[in-house]
């Protein structure tokens, strides 16, 4: 008797298990082939990614390339192409290469406008927006409005700031041209004192401080 019981309960339970698989199979035989859709489509999307950097990468460095073989006017076209076809840091570096061709060649409004696109765009990476704006400012510190000048320059003025000690030193000749000389004498004696801001600064500020500091 036992063995009848055995096989039926057997039984029983191979038609539950039936049963199951008919109600569930389905739904996880989808959610199967969802998740491997998913990771395919994944692993499709990294290697276009990859694939969109280094054809970036080959497009700016073709770019440079031109910048010291071809006349100006070639290098910028080419690097106006990658900073409109790709996103990203190379965008980011095209712009900032064309603004350094068109200040070379003392095209100075040019230039400040692509700096100033750098430091407005919101997708580049933070350090190259606070590039933008040094440099922005620093074709601009001979002619500009010191006061504008020096509040743009404000932030990147911070002790953990990466383009700090330049900006201090931007920030003091733009003190100069407001006739501040005791913000500018300040500026300057910070950046001297400064063990770690770069050796030709600090000296740079330090004969700047006793030039301040002598009776007039």
């Amino acid at each position: 008797m036992t063995d009848v019981f055995a096989e039926v309960d057997e039984e029983v339970r191979q038609d539950q298990l039936q049963k199951l698989a008919k109600k569930w199979g389905p739904p996880i035989l989808g959610a199967v082939v969802l998740a491997v859709a998913a990771y395919g489509g994944w692993l499709y999307w990294k290697a276009e990614q990859l694939k969109a950097r280094v054809e970036a990468s080959d497009a700016f460095a073709a770019a440079l390339a031109k910048s010291s073989k071809e006349t100006p006017a070639a290098a910028l076209a080419a690097l106006a192409q990658v900073a409109e076809r790709y996103e990203g840091g190379y965008r980011t570096l095209a712009l900032l290469q064309s603004a350094a061709l068109q200040a070379e060649q003392g095209k100075r409004e040019e230039a400040v406008a692509l700096y100033e696109r750098v430091s407005a765009d919101a997708a580049a990476d933070p350090l190259l927006r606070s590039l933008g704006t040094l440099l922005s400012v620093m074709h601009q510190a001979d002619s500009g409005d010191p006061a504008q000048l020096a509040a743009k320059l404000a932030p990147l003025q911070d002790d953990k700031a990466p383009w700090r000690y330049s900006a201090r030193e931007i920030a003091a000749v733009l003190a100069l041209r407001a006739g501040d000389r005791a913000r500018a004498a300040a500026l300057y004696k910070q950046l001297a004192d400064d063990l770690a801001a770069p050796s030709g600064m600090r000296a740079r500020a330090a004969e700047m401080t006793a030039t301040l500091a002598a009776p007039r």
